[in-house]
């Protein structure tokens, strides 16, 4: 499984092809340390108008933001997906966040009787840059099952890597589901767990987790995750 290490060739964003498998980037286990971090019924995803949600061609736009965070997970232990007891957060609450899209609009990402998944993705990571696409084609498709909502968090921005700014890269492949700009110390990804990228984390109707993943995941394994929180 393809995932995105910080240091590597593979990792500069350089261009959108999925290279060497990488081994997952230490996080910090602190908030206020740097991260160098590496289907069934369709139904309606949340998602703001273009022009409100900005995802902005604009390098000018703010690319971090402040984010109010409540609660923590472990960290995850390993790449791949993680759906069993192996995965120290099976089962717990997810984390609260609060925050804004590209266009300073309110995102928040809290128990409100949905399930959810929740992309933590790097402009970067040409492994993400591979995926999200890939995410933005099964719903297009209405592979989404019901009571679902999808989600992304911008995460470990950095103006002198490739493929900046985030908020262009996704207002050009089209991306509808609200993204949260994470802040400048990436404490939203620290706070869920900051598997190697893409991440992903998938939590039921109550909020809390059924499954982490971390790595590029083919169609068929993002539809049958997908497809476990339907209800």
């Amino acid at each position: 499984m393809a995932a995105c290490g910080a240091g590597s060739d593979d990792a500069t964003g350089s261009d959108g092809a999925a290279g060497a498998q990488d081994e997952p980037t230490t996080v910090p286990e602190s908030a206020g340390a740097e991260t160098t971090a590496t289907l069934g019924e369709s139904t309606t995803v949340p998602t703001a108008p273009p022009t409100e949600q900005l995802q902005s061609q604009d390098p000018e736009v703010s690319q971090t933001a402040e984010v109010t965070i409540s609660g923590d997970l472990p960290r995850m232990p390993r790449s791949g997906v993680m759906a069993d007891s192996d995965d120290p957060a099976n089962g717990e609450v997810a984390p609260t966040l609060t925050g804004t899209d590209f266009a300073g609009q309110d995102v928040v990402i809290e128990p409100d009787g949905r399930a959810k998944v929740i992309y933590f993705i790097a402009h970067w990571c040409p492994h993400c840059q591979e995926e999200v696409p890939k995410v933005q084609e099964l719903i297009d498709a209405g592979a989404l099952p019901a009571g679902v909502d999808v989600y992304a968090v911008s995460t470990t921005t950095d103006r002198t890597r490739g493929n900046y700014p985030p908020s262009a890269w996704l207002g050009g492949v089209g991306f509808s589901p609200p993204v949260l700009r994470d802040d400048d110390n990436n404490r939203s990804l620290v706070a869920f767990g900051a598997g190697a990228f893409p991440f992903a984390v998938y939590l039921d109707a109550d909020h809390r987790v059924v499954a982490r993943s971390s790595g590029t995941l083919d169609t068929d394994t993002m539809r049958q995750l997908w497809s476990s929180l339907g209800s």
